[in-house]
């Protein structure tokens, strides 16, 4: 990835990947314009990088997407399309690696290219510098074409009529995704590009579509959607069923960005949206869920049902801080849409590196480079401890502690059974986990351990009274291999 995208109140709709964080860019940004050529001798030209474009992609060769059109659709005027007979070569995409956090993630550059009479272009990969053999197009959903080597999955389109844009829906196990646009002869080809883990298949399992009232779903599967307003805001909400997914355009916007992820309880997202640029909340709640309400009375909420689901969308022109809170009921308990809602990725310096932190739907995260770690919740058990070296230093992780203090006040009891003493830490995360409870992960420096000294506590600075230890009943050693 290039630098983390901001957290801010200002993201509109930041995407939150299953596995991993995802980096996107708006698709329909145009970024590089493609050159058409007559190509004659193949394997003559190398891919260069021009920028901070990341990967993965899906591809459609020439003609319009019909297959993806609705009957109401096919009187709209046809895109321009792209001929790949005549020989064309673009670049599409750099994935510059931050060489801060990202030190071991691998660097991919990507050119599509044809040659004379060429049905169909081909995918040149540079991999860490160097060129690997040309990709060639498989069918995806629809009329999408895929490039699929190992660590990383690309595909390329043109957009239906009508479309207002388009999304990708990725197998489980993505580390990064980014697309956009390139220009081939006054015609655009969509692009996004997918890094992939280790044992994870790469799948584009769909790519959904989004008209001014409508989604769409490129393999044909049905899929419901509905328009919600909510004072000046209108929002396009779609939910797949079948593929477990869901997702949302700012439709009272010439441009507005997408978002799609997976259905997990309480799926949702915040932002500003609609012509006056509004604090927003749209999500789906679980099922049989009940009873959405807002807590203020300036926020405007709507709601409908799309299958098993239902959906929201909560405006309030009055806020200027964050986004309004929805709450639904459901297992007889009250909850916060925002609660589930984890958008955002969490640096934390340990010993001589910095590593990513995210609180995923089944598991904690921890990511250095292409190396991570993933905790699954069930192990993650208040008063509970987990500690593991990271490049000299050590990362601390306590489920269900929730200290009222700033990450300066925090300290780690190390030692042995000997001798214990308190340390400062070097960066705290501060947080919750993806089902609400409270998170403390900490790192500690690459000195802060003596030989044979383990993890052995936690506790708060008090200064007069000195550190007050919390509660732990154990601290149990990680095996990882970041």
């Amino acid at each position: 990835m290039s630098e983390p995208l901001d957290n801010s109140v200002l993201d509109l709709l930041d995407r939150a990947d299953e596995l991993a964080p995802a980096m996107s860019v708006d698709p329909g940004a145009v970024l590089a314009v493609g050159r058409r050529r007559r190509v004659r001798r193949r394997g003559v030209s190398a891919a260069t990088g021009v920028g901070a474009m990341a990967l993965v992609g899906a591809l459609w060769l020439g003609g319009p997407l019909n297959p993806f059109a609705p009957t109401d659709l096919t009187g709209d005027m046809v895109p321009a399309s792209i001929s790949w007979q005549e020989g064309v070569e673009v670049h599409l995409f750099d994935n510059s690696p931050n060489p801060v956090h990202e030190a071991g993630r691998t660097h991919w550059t990507g050119t599509l290219r044809s040659g004379e009479g060429d049905a169909a272009p081909e995918l040149v990969l540079t991999r860490d510098g160097e060129q690997l053999e040309p990709i060639a197009a498989q069918e995806g959903p629809g009329d999408v074409l895929v490039f699929t080597v190992d660590g990383l999955t690309v595909a390329a389109w043109q957009s239906p009529p009508g479309s207002r844009g388009e999304s990708p829906l990725w197998a489980p196990g993505v580390f990064a995704s980014q697309g956009s646009a390139v220009e081939i002869d006054g015609a655009q080809l969509h692009y996004a590009a997918a890094e992939i883990v280790p044992g994870a298949s790469g799948e584009l399992e769909e790519l959904y579509w989004f008209t001014d009232d409508a989604a769409y779903a490129a393999s044909g599967t049905p899929v419901a959607s509905t328009v919600l307003t909510a004072g000046d805001v209108q929002a396009l909400i779609m939910v797949d069923e079948e593929k477990q997914a869901w997702g949302t355009v700012d439709v009272g916007r010439p441009v507005g960005l997408i978002h799609v992820e997976r259905l997990v309880s309480g799926a949702g997202s915040s932002g500003w949206m609609g012509e006056d640029v509004t604090a927003t909340s749209v999500g789906v709640l679980p099922q049989h869920a009940s009873a959405p309400t807002a807590d203020l009375q300036t926020t405007v909420l709507a709601q409908a049902q799309l299958g098993t689901r239902t959906v929201v969308l909560a405006a309030d022109p009055t806020l200027i801080t964050g986004p309004p809170s929805i709450r639904y009921q459901a297992g007889g308990e009250t909850h916060v849409l925002e609660n589930y809602v984890q958008n955002d990725t969490r640096t934390l310096d340990v010993g001589t590196v910095q590593l990513l932190v995210t609180a995923q739907p089944t598991a904690l995260e921890l990511r250095l480079g292409e190396k991570f770690t993933l905790i699954p919740v069930e192990d993650l058990e208040n008063r509970h401890a987990l500690t593991a070296p990271v490049k000299g230093g050590q990362v601390v992780i306590v489920p269900g502690w929730e200290p009222d203090v700033t990450a300066e006040d925090i300290r780690v009891l190390v030692g042995t059974d000997m001798e214990e003493r308190w340390v400062e830490v070097t960066s705290a995360h501060i947080d919750a986990l993806f089902d609400g409870r409270p998170l403390v992960v900490l790192g500690l420096d690459d000195d802060a351990l003596e030989d044979e000294e383990k993890v052995r506590g936690v506790g708060v600075d008090a200064t007069d009274a000195g550190t007050v230890p919390y509660r732990l009943d154990d601290v149990t050693p990680l095996e990882t291999d970041l």
